[in-house]
């Protein structure tokens, strides 16, 4: 019985062949012209695996090895493996290959079984059908020859991010990836970088080459380079151009080695224009502000310290006039401009790319007097239901986005009914065996949040 409207069940099982056991994992890559989001899932230890929720649409379909432990871990990518049926012992991936007890790793394969994306077949998902028989057949190995790789590039300003956005339509721009390289313990050179036998950890590894998922997004031919020495983090640089036809939106970045393929999710975005920026926040009456910046419009998210602002109007794409989420008198507060531009509605862009960490816009809320609390004065009767009533002071209930806690889920709240902005009813049931007082509570609208716990005023009355 399928739980939802789109789905990709694909129930067959994904081996080595002879192999006892394999974890593996999977992605699934959105066809380039639609949105480019790639969805993954991991099989089970016998190999079988399903992905649901899947949105209409053709898709190609991949096994990648889970990558080698790094410094610091103990299981590839740090996972927590499952446990066998006795609860206890770990279940990791197979070691026991048909001719090398080491081969604990597979070549990565696209549906129906090619190394090369081009030549791999593609998927159809269709609504309320499930789609099942998607078999791949790999090929084991001893070792990833390039793994657990990152991106970056540089914005306006000259801050880094990852994944990040390149301009489609523009002039070539500059993707930094890394990777681990060195030597395993058995012998064999891996990363994109520091060949066999070599001196000089900036040389390529023979058989490298660097190339995009899809249409998207263009690799500029002989325009990889090592960074200079000393180069201890392995950065490769590599330019890339974006058509200016493509929608916005992650694309995906695949690393050719010469005996195994890389592919790299979501590395680079594809997007119509610059970052929005918000350069600083003016009060104004009647509750709103004006946010002050650049490439700002009706498609931008204001956010205060992640509660979204409702935009009032457009005063140009340098200034928004927008309505504050709720917060305590007092409470200071990060600004963020997110996502669009006077050129497109979602670009996964943000005014971080232009702050940075370190200067960020803030807001002060204005007010006077910290908020306080009386509720009923009592103990939650063990095994039953009471109702609570709040009087607030200093505060701005509204109903919808003012919720209740006691500190402990031994007690649920089952009901909140806000009569105005001082004075809310709250219906709540203890567990048995409990003792929680009613002076436990913890009241949040916004970005308020009130509790003893805090430091705010709770009384009995």
């Amino acid at each position: 019985m399928l739980s939802q409207d789109t789905i990709l069940n694909a129930l067959k099982t994904v081996k080595y062949p002879g192999f006892s056991r394999d974890i593996v994992s999977f992605g699934l890559i959105k066809d380039v012209s639609a949105a480019g989001d790639a969805v993954s899932a991991m099989t089970l230890p016998n190999g079988t695996y399903e992905i649901d929720g899947i949105p209409p649409g053709f898709y190609w379909v991949y096994a990648q090895s889970l990558p080698p432990a790094l410094e610091g871990e103990t299981a590839n990518l740090g996972l927590i493996y499952p446990l066998a049926a006795d609860g206890v012992t770990p279940v990791p991936p197979g070691c026991t290959g048909p001719s090398n007890p080491q081969e604990c790793y597979f070549q990565t394969t696209f549906y129906p079984g090619t190394t090369n994306w081009r030549q791999a077949g593609e998927v159809q998902v269709s609504a309320g059908v499930a789609q099942g028989s998607i078999n791949m057949q790999v090929e084991p190995r001893s070792y990833m020859s390039v793994s657990s790789v990152r991106s970056y590039g540089f914005v306006p300003g000259g801050v880094a991010v990852g994944a990040p956005p390149i301009l489609k339509g523009g002039p070539r721009q500059t993707l930094i990836v890394a990777a681990p390289s060195g030597q395993t313990p058995t012998g064999e050179w891996y990363g994109m970088l520091y060949p066999e036998g070599s001196t000089d950890p900036n040389q390529f590894e023979p058989g490298i080459s660097f190339d995009a998922l899809g249409w998207v997004f263009q690799v500029v031919p002989n325009s990889a380079r090592q960074y200079p020495a000393p180069n201890p983090n392995g950065y490769v640089a590599v330019d890339v151009t974006a058509s200016n036809l493509a929608p916005n939106g992650p694309r995906h970045f695949i690393i050719q080695s010469a005996d195994n393929v890389y592919i790299l999710p979501a590395a680079m975005q594809a997007v119509s224009g610059p970052p929005p920026s918000v350069s600083g926040v003016q009060a104004l009456a009647g509750g709103t502000v004006a946010v002050n910046g650049s490439n700002l419009s009706t498609a931008t998210r204001i956010v205060f310290d992640g509660a979204a602002a409702t935009i009032q109007s457009v005063v140009s794409s340098r200034q928004l006039i927008v309505s504050l989420p709720l917060a305590s008198p007092g409470f200071v507060s990060h600004v963020e401009a997110l996502d669009g531009t006077a050129w497109s509605s979602s670009d996964g862009q943000s005014s971080l790319y232009i702050s940075g960490d370190s200067g960020v816009a803030t807001y002060t809320f204005p007010g006077s007097g910290a908020p306080s609390l009386s509720v009923t004065s009592g103990t939650f009767p063990a095994g039953g239901s009471m109702t609570v009533d709040v009087i607030g002071t200093n505060t701005d209930f509204v109903q919808g986005q003012t919720f209740v806690g006691f500190g402990t889920s031994s007690v649920v709240v089952t009901s909140v009914n806000v009569l105005d902005s001082g004075h809310l009813q709250v219906i709540a049931t203890a567990a048995a065996g409990t003792s929680v007082a009613t002076t436990d509570i913890n009241v949040t609208t916004g970005l308020s949040v009130i509790s003893k716990y805090l430091g705010n005023s709770v009384t009995g009355m």
